[in-house]
């Protein structure tokens, strides 16, 4: 289902998996350990949480959206879609390129 050019990260360390999710401009997700450690680098995430309500470990911040219902199957492509265009509208690839002053 992927195109011929998708690269896939499935045999990372912790340590690699986090130098990769530093960079991203943004990662979608369901409630799993890569979530919370592309959180915890910097990457806005948008995670898909199979619970009527958001729990106590949960990342925070601005950067970051929840999508949650009792049934995790029934959430849309729309859903998703407006979370990723809402988080990729606050520029954070601009960030990623912008130099780190002294």
């Amino acid at each position: 289902m992927f195109p011929p050019a998708t690269i896939f990260f499935d045999r990372l360390t912790i340590p690699q998996l986090a130098s990769v999710q530093a960079r991203l401009t943004l990662m979608v997700s369901n409630d799993t350990g890569p979530a919370h450690l592309a959180a915890a680098v910097g990457a806005p995430v948008i995670v898909l949480m199979h619970r009527l309500t958001p729990h106590n470990f949960i990342p925070l911040g601005d950067q970051h959206r929840f999508i949650y219902g009792a049934d995790i199957a029934k959430t849309t492509v729309d859903e998703v879609y407006r979370a990723v265009h809402e988080l990729l509208s606050l520029n954070r690839t601009d960030r990623l390129l912008t130099p780190i002053s002294s």
